[in-house]
C-alpha cells in the first residue's frame, strides 16, 4: 500500500503465530484493548490520541491470527468483518468510537473487494469524526488521512479527477478539515505518471484555504501558517509554445518566483522517449534542492509518427521523418523563447541538459551558429561527431558525464568528444563516474556538479 497509508493499512501480512487464534475473537480482544487506552482522554493530556486508530488492533488481531503459511483462512476475514459490523452498532453516541469503527470496516471491505461499501463506510467516519481544536492539525489529527483514503479507492473505481474533486469538495465545505495533506497525492501522481496535476491541485487547495479563512475565523491563522507552506511546493506546470501541443514543456520551479528573482535556466531534453512527463517525478526532487538556484523546463519530444525510431529528430534525421515539421534544435530555441516571453524571473544563464538518446540534439543544438545558451551538459549519451560543425565550438562550454561501467552508451564516446571539442578549442570538462548508464550513486551530487561547472565564467 502507498506510504501515506501505512498508519492504518500495517501489518497485513505479519509474521505466521506458533498458535494461530481466530481473527474475529483476537480482533474484538485488540479493539477492546485500544479502547480502553482511550476512553476518557482528551487531546489536552494526550495530543496524539486521534492518532491511534483500530487499524493497529486489526495488525495485532492479524498477526496472532496468521496460519503457519502467514495467511488467514477463507472465511477468517468475512466472519469478522461481521463482527466488527455489530461493534459498529454499539456505543453510538460516542463519536470517537465511531469514527474509529467505521474506519476500520471500510478498511476491511476494501480488502476484501467491497469497495462500493468501502466508501459508505469511510463516508460515515468522516462524518463522526469530532470537530477538534489541535494544536498542529497536521500532525494530531487523523482526518485528512480518512479522505485520502477514500479518494484513493474513488481514483481506482472512477478515476483522478472525481477522486480530486471528491477531496476538493470535503476541503472546502467541512470544518473539522483543516490540513490538506499533499504527500498522498504527490506519490498517487508519481505512481501514475500525472505529477503535472499537483500545481492545479494546489492552486485549488490554496484558494479553498482562502474561503476557510472567511467561514472560520477562529483558525485564520492555522489556515494562513498551511497556506504559505505551499509557496515553496515545487511543482510542474505544463506549458505549449503559442499553443502548439508539439511543443509542449513543463516548467518546474516552487510555486511563489517572484518576477523578480534570478535564476539560471535548464532546458531539459530526457532520454528514452523522450515523453518528458515520464521523467518529472525524479526532476521534481532534483528541483527541491536546486530551485534556489535554477528552474528547469523539461520539454518534450513531439511523436511524429508511429514507427518513429528517434526521439529527438535533429536537423539530420528530418529527411527520414517526413512527417516532422520542425527539428529538435528549432524546438529547443522556441521553449527558450517561450520561457523568457513568460516573464516569471530573470534569466541570468541558460543551459542545455540532455541524457542518452537525447544527447545528440543537445550537442547539435549547443554548436549551432547563433546558439544562445551558456552551456551543455549531457550524460550517458552517443557521440555523433560526422553530424557536428566544429568551427563554432570556440568557447563553448560542455560537461560531458558518464558511467564507467555503462554498457549501453560506451564511455569511449564521452571520451572522443571530449577530445574533438577540446581540440576545437570548446571548455570541456569529462566527469567519469562510478557505475552504469544514468546518473551514478549520487544523482543530485552529479547534476550539482555540472550545473555548477558551467556557471563557472573563468
Amino acid at each position: 500500500m502507498r506510504r501515506s497509508m501505512m498508519w492504518l493499512l500495517a501489518g497485513l501480512v505479519m509474521a505466521p503465530a506458533l498458535c494461530a487464534a481466530d481473527l474475529e475473537s483476537e480482533l474484538k480482544q485488540q479493539v477492546d484493548v485500544v479502547w480502553a487506552g482511550l476512553l476518557g482522554r482528551s487531546v489536552s493530556d494526550y495530543v496524539w490520541r486521534d492518532k491511534t486508530s483500530f487499524g493497529s488492533a486489526y495488525e495485532t488481531a492479524r498477526d496472532e491470527s496468521a496460519s503457519s503459511a502467514g495467511e488467514l483462512e477463507p472465511d477468517e476475514l468475512p466472519r469478522a468483518i461481521a463482527m466488527v459490523r455489530e461493534l459498529a452498532d454499539t456505543n453510538r453516541k460516542d463519536p470517537h468510537y465511531q469514527w474509529r469503527v467505521h474506519a476500520l470496516l471500510a478498511q476491511m471491505l476494501a480488502e476484501h473487494g467491497g469497495h462500493d461499501e468501502a466508501r459508505s463506510q469511510m463516508q460515515l467516519a468522516l462524518a463522526a469524526y469530532p470537530d477538534e481544536d489541535y494544536a498542529e492539525p497536521d500532525l494530531h489529527s487523523s482526518y485528512q488521512h480518512l479522505v485520502n483514503m477514500a479518494a484513493d479507492w474513488i481514483w481506482d473505481q472512477d478515476g483522478v479527477a472525481a477522486a480530486e474533486r471528491f477531496a476538493l469538495e470535503h476541503f472546502a465545505n467541512d470544518r473539522t478539515f483543516t490540513f490538506f495533506y499533499l504527500g498522498f497525492w504527490e506519490q498517487r501522481y508519481h505512481d501514475s505518471a500525472s505529477i503535472e496535476r499537483l500545481g492545479p491541485l494546489i492552486d485549488a487547495v490554496e484558494s479553498a484555504y482562502s474561503e476557510k479563512k472567511k467561514a472560520y475565523r477562529r483558525r485564520r491563522k492555522l489556515y494562513d501558517e498551511y497556506a504559505d507552506a505551499l509557496s515553496n511546493q515545487v511543482v510542474a506546470i505544463e506549458h505549449t509554445v503559442d499553443g502548439d501541443a508539439r511543443q509542449t514543456y513543463y516548467l518546474i520551479s516552487s510555486r511563489e518566483l517572484k518576477r523578480t528573482a534570478h535564476r539560471d535556466l535548464v532546458l531539459v531534453l530526457p532520454g528514452g522517449g523522450g515523453h518528458a512527463p515520464d521523467d518529472l517525478p525524479w526532476l521534481m526532487g532534483l528541483a527541491r534542492k536546486l530551485h534556489d538556484d535554477y528552474i528547469f523546463a523539461v520539454i518534450s519530444a513531439p511523436k511524429w509518427s508511429e514507427d518513429q525510431t528517434i526521439a529527438w529528430v535533429s536537423e539530420w534525421w528530418m529527411e527520414s521523418n517526413p512527417k516532422a515539421t520542425f527539428s529538435s534544435e528549432q524546438l529547443i530555441q522556441a521553449v527558450y523563447g517561450g520561457v523568457r516571453r513568460l516573464g516569471a524571473f530573470r534569466v541570468d544563464h541558460t543551459y542545455l541538459w540532455g541524457w542518452s538518446s537525447a544527447g545528440p540534439a543537445v550537442y547539435s543544438a549547443a554548436l549551432e551558429k547563433e546558439a544562445r545558451y551558456d552551456g551543455a551538459y549531457i550524460n550517458s549519451s552517443v557521440y555523433r561527431p560526422e553530424r557536428l560543425d566544429f568551427s563554432r565550438a570556440r568557447s563553448r562550454r560542455f560537461y560531458l558525464q558518464q558511467g564507467r561501467e555503462d554498457t549501453i552508451t560506451a564511455p569511449s564516446w564521452a571520451e572522443l568528444a571530449a577530445e574533438q571539442l577540446g581540440a576545437a578549442h570548446a571548455k570541456v570538462k569529462l566527469d567519469l563516474i562510478d557505475g552504469g548508464h544514468g546518473f551514478g550513486k549520487d544523482p543530485l551530487g552529479n547534476v550539482r556538479a555540472a550545473l555548477e561547472w558551467l556557471g563557472k565564467r573563468k
